[in-house]
């Protein structure tokens, strides 16, 4: 009974030496493994806008951040020539609309920015905006 014990407690000691190591190890696999899959997703979602909407000056943001303002994307892609203006639909926070001088200009910032994470849980998703009735 007193070797049981003892191997018990040797077995959780050396357990808690590997745990924390092992643990980490362990998160770091889930969150590369997650980004993965959110890298995918973003791609097929991706794919499948560009096939159905033609490229055009305006690009549409999706899965923003509820904490996201438009300083923030103004930020963000002023950076690319041709920008233009960030446009936040009233009482819609979680998505934006970026217009840009030419459709050419709108291509190189979504290739950028595709998948941009303004927080940890929330990959920027970029699609062109759907053709409108002008």
């Amino acid at each position: 009974n007193a070797s049981t014990i003892t191997g018990h407690e040797e077995n959780t000691e050396e357990s808690r030496k590997r745990s924390r190591p092992i643990s980490l190890d362990e998160e770091a696999a889930t969150k590369r493994q997650e980004a993965r899959r959110q890298r995918k997703q973003i791609q097929q979602f991706d794919e499948m806008a560009l096939r159905q909407i033609p490229p055009n000056k305006t690009l549409f943001i999706q899965n923003l951040p509820p904490e996201c303002t438009d300083n923030m994307l103004v930020t963000l892609f002023q950076k690319y020539p041709g920008f233009l203006e960030v446009r936040l639909p009233p009482g819609q926070k979680l998505v934006a609309f970026v217009d840009f001088q030419n459709e050419m200009q709108s291509q190189v910032a979504m290739g950028q920015l595709q998948g941009f994470r303004i927080t940890h849980d929330h990959p920027m998703i970029i699609s062109f905006q759907k053709s409108r009735m002008d």
